[in-house]
């Protein structure tokens, strides 16, 4: 088995989740965690000002193989990750070296389940299996792709020392 450790991902998610919620707070807005698995259908934050849920996705090994990896489902069949998400946005979270620099996509998700299941997107998206035992089904795009096609509605590198 590779690099997987489920407390580390945990760990390492969090980071993820705690740096997209200090950029909207350093912005005066109100952010509250979905906790219980029945909130985080919704995603994982809630910016109660806008009424807006988003969910968080920590992409570690973006940085090596410049695609983002896109969960859609587990080995019974059943939709995850983004196929599953109510969320209205989705942040992709990619860490530099340092863990200090973080490169972030942030994507309006309707436009992004358009853009990785649009049968005329095929040869730009890649279905492989992974995670636990392989179980999942995954889509890969490169994030030349994501940038060139426009797919996120924003890409910006965020420092967590300046998220305070």
């Amino acid at each position: 088995m590779a690099h997987y450790s489920f407390l580390k991902d945990l760990k390492d998610s969090k980071i993820a989740v705690s740096l997209i919620a200090n950029r909207y707070r350093s912005q005066g807005l109100t952010v509250e965690e979905m906790i219980s698995k029945e909130q985080q259908k919704l995603g994982d934050l809630l910016i109660v000002e806008h009424g807006t849920y988003h969910e968080i996705k920590y992409d570690i090994m973006a940085a090596s193989t410049n695609n983002l990896c896109f969960e859609i489902a587990n080995g019974k069949g059943d939709l995850t990750g983004i196929a599953r998400t109510e969320a209205h946005l989705v942040h992709y979270v990619v860490p530099g070296k340092d863990k200090k620099d973080f490169l972030v996509f942030t994507f309006d998700t309707h436009r992004l389940k358009q853009f990785i299941f649009d049968p005329l997107n095929s040869s730009k998206v890649r279905a492989v299996q992974g995670g636990d035992r392989r179980k999942y089904s995954m889509l890969i795009v490169s994030i030349e792709t994501i940038i060139n096609d426009k797919v996120a509605s924003q890409v910006e590198v965020m420092n967590a020392e300046l998220q305070v």
